[in-house]
């Protein structure tokens, strides 16, 4: 399908704007891509496929690089495994200790990790009253604080309703800002996309309550997520498998020897080793799941019984602080009992392991045997899921069936198989096959530059970092600026609101499989539709203005810092971007070309450049020229700053608005 039009159809325009028209014909393997620069556009196509948007320090900074070191520094970063508490964490004395030492601004050794958790950013005088938070002091970490302590009370001293669960909702916005704040701050690193890939790919949903304990599992969850992005495939399975987080997700928290739960063994299966086809290899086997007290299913079941995670539990019957929310495995929940496998898995038999290390033995017994027999489908699966998210989410292909599009037999004998092979090879290792797909010429194929319609993340948080929009000041109602990190984190949880709204809210994939624009058709067409495409439009307009972020509507944002209440002030900073960016700003011709060449993926006509120059003049008082207008502006920019700025935003909504804004 062809996206631009896709899109003109959901944008309403009733004639189609003459545009050039990339290749069509798929023609491209894993061979190292000897191009490199001859295609200027070569570093902003691979910015945009791994990290949030391109911004143009970033894309002329990769410029300098050869691409064998582009791909490196992109796949180089640091991100530590969550936080590991002592051993006497559970105990009164260790936490008035680190209440202590949180209240003195000293942060424990063991809680300095890369990147640093979030801290509090949401005791304050607010617009309801005050909230308060006793165990850990604002701009502390909070991911080892009791939760017991948080208290919200009404402007008489009385406790707001909701104060019962205040320390989950507030920690919810707390880890939301974080997150956002460092997709949006990103280095020049690939570490927040493969985070957002494998948020999807595990489909793990925020806990959208007020249990204050679930914000932990979400933190723990997300930085072992980030820790394991680009390493040992097998070693990450095991460990999410027993992160809190799916524990409490896919229910294997409840699965014992007496209480057997399937869900978790049947979806480890289906969605983290094999994929959602029913004939799963290219024979047509599968594992077994019919019901019977024997299948694969129910044998995993069994081997994965006495998982949970550490809850209410302390020295003293008083106590006042929960849990961190480490794994905990019972022996006494474990069926120790044999286990036997079909004949997908070679009829193999694990033998039943007593004592406090079963549960780990049987699971390594079990991912030994997995990887053993069916890597290469392990592989084929996460190269095809690796594949929709970073090339082409609508790749589709089904060993299975008669008929796969040559495209897709193409892609799955040319990239898939030699990627999953890869995989084996090398211990099944994530990062080998990342920096082989993205050195390879296929991935600098012109069939895939802008063949993917942004997600609302990559809309958003592209746009936001392209233009500098998080670079500048917020300001309160009045103009005075805010310097409150409360507001910092309120203007990050926002930009994820923004995106939220627009069907992608980073937390929340749609269900088990993730979003539908990387699995179900019309997959990335799934992002827009009529009302959607306005919306990006119309959130766009809005974020241009002066008053794009109602910190307002969190009333835990502290008025004592800024009384000021309602709308804060915050916009692009438009005269500064085009005077940093363009040589020359007396000269339309060359705004407008530098303009669509850092914000487009790919060239447009002359004809659609030539409406954008109209649209830059069409606001400007009669007989003015946009050199006429700049000169004036420079010249008194407190006088002229409306004309000018009027003139600019007129231009960049037009140019927002193109199809081809949204494509990457």
């Amino acid at each position: 399908m062809n996206r631009r039009n896709f899109l003109r159809k959901s944008s309403g325009k009733s004639s189609p704007q003459k545009v050039e028209t990339p290749a069509t014909t798929l023609s491209s393997t894993l061979a190292p891509y000897t191009g490199w620069g001859s295609n200027p556009k070569d570093a902003q196509h691979l910015l945009r496929r791994t990290l949030f948007g391109a911004p143009k320090a970033a894309v002329d900074y990769f410029k300098t690089m050869t691409l064998d070191q582009a791909v490196d520094q992109l796949l180089s970063f640091t991100a530590d495994y969550p936080p590991t508490p002592p051993s006497d964490y559970y105990t009164e004395a260790f936490h008035d200790q680190l209440e202590a030492d949180l209240a003195n601004g000293i942060i424990p050794t063991w809680l300095q990790v890369t990147p640093a958790p979030p801290v509090n950013d949401y005791v304050s005088n607010h617009v309801n009253g005050t909230l308060t938070d006793d165990a850990c002091p604002k701009g502390m970490p909070w991911v080892a604080s009791s939760s017991q302590k948080v208290t919200d009370l009404k402007s008489d001293g009385t406790l707001n309703n909701w104060s019962n669960v205040a320390c989950g909702w507030v920690r919810r916005a707390s880890f939301i800002g974080w997150w956002s704040r460092l997709m949006v701050e990103q280095n020049s690193n690939i570490r927040e996309k493969m985070t957002l890939f494998w948020q999807n790919f595990f489909a793990m949903r925020i806990l959208n309550d007020g249990q204050h304990w679930k914000k932990r599992l979400q933190y723990r969850n997300n930085a072992r997520l980030r820790y394991h992005a680009l390493g040992n495939y097998k070693e990450m399975l095991k460990d999410i498998a027993k992160d809190p987080m799916m524990l409490e997700m896919l229910d294997l928290r409840i699965n014992r020897v007496d209480n057997l739960n399937e869900n978790f063994a049947r979806e480890v299966q289906e969605l983290f080793l094999y994929g959602l086809a029913p004939t799963l290899v290219d024979d047509g086997s599968s594992y077994t799941d019919d019901g019977d007290p024997t299948d694969d299913v129910h044998e995993l079941a069994r081997l994965l019984t006495g998982w949970s995670y550490r809850n209410n539990y302390c020295d003293t019957t008083s106590c006042n602080h929960l849990y961190y929310c480490e794994t905990a495995y019972s022996d006494w929940g474990h069926d120790t009992g044999n286990k036997q496998f079909s004949s997908f898995y070679n009829n193999t038999v694990i033998n039943g392991v007593a004592g406090a290390t079963g549960g780990e033995d049987e699971l390594d017994q079990f991912l030994d045997m997995a990887f053993n027999i069916h890597g290469l489908t392990i592989g084929k699966h996460l190269a095809r899921r690796i594949y929709r998210f970073f090339i082409k989410p609508s790749f589709s292909y089904d060993p299975q069936s008669t008929g796969n599009t040559p495209t897709d037999t193409q892609i799955e004998q040319d990239i898939i198989v030699p990627l999953a092979n890869l995989f084996v090879s090398s211990g099944f290792e994530i990062r080998p096959m990342m920096e082989t797909l993205l050195k390879s010429e296929h991935f600098f194929d012109d069939c895939n530059r802008a063949s993917m319609v942004k997600s609302p993340i990559d809309f958003i948080y592209g746009w936001v970092r392209e233009t500098g929009y998080a670079n500048h000041t917020l300001y309160d109602n009045n103009f005075v600026p805010i310097n409150d990190i409360n507001a910092d984190r309120g203007f990050f949880e926002q930009i994820f609101t923004e995106a939220y709204a627009l069907g992608q809210g980073f937390t929340n994939p749609v269900n088990v499989y993730g979003w539908d624009a990387y699995y179900n058709a019309p997959f990335d067409n799934n992002w827009v539709n009529g009302a959607t495409y306005a919306r990006r439009f119309s959130t766009l307009s809005r974020m241009m203005t002066s008053h794009p972020v109602n910190l307002r509507a969190n009333h835990y944002i502290d008025y004592s810092v800024s009384p000021v209440a309602g709308w804060y002030k915050h916009h692009m900073p438009f005269m500064d971007f085009i005077s940093t960016h363009v040589s020359n700003p007396y000269d339309d011709d060359e705004l407008v070309d530098v303009m669509t060449d850092m914000f487009l993926a790919i060239e447009i006509h002359s004809t659609v450049k030539d409406a954008l120059k109209n649209e830059l003049v069409s606001n400007l008082p009669t007989g003015y020229t946009w050199a006429y207008a700049w000169s004036l502006w420079e010249s008194d920019p407190t006088t002229n700053e409306g004309t000018i700025t009027n003139a600019l935003r007129n231009f960049f909504q037009q140019l927002f608005n193109l199809e081809e804004y949204h494509l990457m």
